[in-house]
């Protein structure tokens, strides 16, 4: 039986493999540098819209520039939400995005796939760190180990579709 390699935080074991690793080398994609995969991934949500606007590739950029890939997701998906001074500043960005008519577009799971296909290629690609360690897992099976996430990862019952894994 094929051994099954977890990965999730990007400083434990693999965590090179997780689009949360601050890369050492940039993704390069249009001749803009990207910090993590999450961050390229997060802003295709907006630069491969069908006719993108002028609003959506700024904010495609806002995404790019984030400061974590954490916020770069929340960004993405404009979830609002209250606590910290950092996440109420997002919370003024993405409204007035939202105001500017620039909207979470709901792509289709293979569009998804695609969009992190196009992204993972990049990062394994600039970054041969990340690619020597995805190299050194050989035949193992690859599985996001994330609770939260049955789409990306094993979800919390262990049975997600684990597309980032595959």
């Amino acid at each position: 039986m094929t051994e099954v390699l977890y990965f999730y935080r990007e400083k434990e074991d693999y965590g090179e493999l997780s689009n949360f690793y601050k890369l050492k080398r940039p993704i390069l994609y249009k001749e803009k540098s990207y910090a993590t995969s999450e961050h390229l991934y997060q802003a295709l949500k907006y630069l491969l819209k069908p006719n993108p606007t002028a609003s959506d590739l700024k904010y495609a950029e806002i995404i790019r520039k984030s400061s974590t890939p954490y916020k770069s997701k929340i960004l993405a998906n404009q979830e609002t939400g209250g606590g910290y001074k950092w996440r109420l500043d997002l919370n003024t960005i993405i409204k007035k995005y939202l105001d500017l008519g620039v909207v979470n577009q709901q792509f289709e799971d293979e569009e998804l796939i695609d969009a992190m296909r196009i992204t993972l290629k990049l990062k394994f690609k600039y970054d041969s760190h990340c690619r020597n360690v995805l190299l050194s897992t050989g035949d193992k099976i690859l599985k996001e180990k994330a609770f939260n996430d049955a789409f990306w990862g094993d979800g919390s019952e262990g049975d997600g579709e684990n597309h980032l894994g595959k």
